[in-house]
């Protein structure tokens, strides 16, 4: 009878402890619903840190990545009284475009155009990686050890190229993450050097954002266009002015 007793209260345990595991695995799930439920809108987190950014930062302007990104996630934080970690990640839920309101699922496996813009000349590699969450595939390039190639899926079958040296982002470039406004000669024909990027746009339109280039003398971006009959024009701006146009069979 006593062995029976105690095999009976061994089957109860069991019960009891399968009954505790099942009702801890609700708490947490009924837990993580609350968590998200409580939370602001993604894209109002992610709105309100724009116009913080832009407010600090001139529109880029004056952007330096290790001083305002830490400095525009606190202020979104305290605004919407979460904390820092999950400030960043409803900002990079809405800035990579996810369409699930799921908080705890993965980010995407590429790169879209708000992410390539918020990659920054003089990132590490380590940077780039936490915030992309994504690992560049390396491309052999010469014997120099300090330069590094790297190369990520983009939105819509486009590509980026990210190099480094010495693990520091010198130059970025992209390809097909957007489509340039179409011109004519005649608007090319308008634009001249010493233009800032603001000037020539009011003419031709926003272009294609090629990528930029930093060098002990400049930092260099490039823009493309395509001719509304065929051809191509590419702009690169020096220090924020334009130092050199080029068109490709433009009409």
């Amino acid at each position: 009878m006593k062995q029976i007793i105690i095999l009976l209260c061994s089957i109860f345990l069991v019960a009891c402890s399968a009954s505790n595991e099942s009702n801890k695995k609700q708490d947490i799930e009924t837990e993580k619903e609350a968590i998200t439920n409580s939370l602001p809108n993604s894209k109002e987190v992610y709105d309100f840190a724009q116009s913080k950014f832009d407010e600090i930062t001139n529109y880029g302007e004056n952007y330096e990545p290790k001083i305002h990104d830490e400095l525009v996630l606190k202020e979104t934080a305290t605004h919407f009284d979460i904390d820092y970690d999950t400030a960043n990640t409803l900002y990079m839920k809405e800035a990579m475009g996810f369409e699930s309101n799921a908080l705890f699922e993965s980010k995407q496996p590429f790169i879209t155009m708000e992410l390539f813009k918020q990659i920054q000349t003089g990132m590490t590699y380590e940077e780039v990686k936490e915030l992309t969450n994504l690992e560049g595939t390396l491309v052999p390039t010469s014997s120099d050890e300090e330069i590094s190639e790297y190369k990520y899926e983009a939105e819509g079958n486009a590509s980026v190229t990210l190099i480094f040296s010495n693990n520091i982002l010198f130059t970025k470039s992209q390809s097909g993450l957007a489509t340039p406004e179409k011109i004519t000669i005649n608007q090319y024909n308008q634009v001249v050097k010493g233009m800032t990027l603001e000037e020539v746009e009011s003419i031709l339109g926003i272009g294609e954002f090629g990528g930029d280039m930093v060098t002990p003398n400049a930092t260099t971006e490039t823009y493309w266009y395509e001719g509304v009959s065929g051809g191509s024009a590419q702009l690169i701006f020096s220090n924020g002015k334009l130092g050199m146009k080029e068109e490709f069979s433009l009409q």
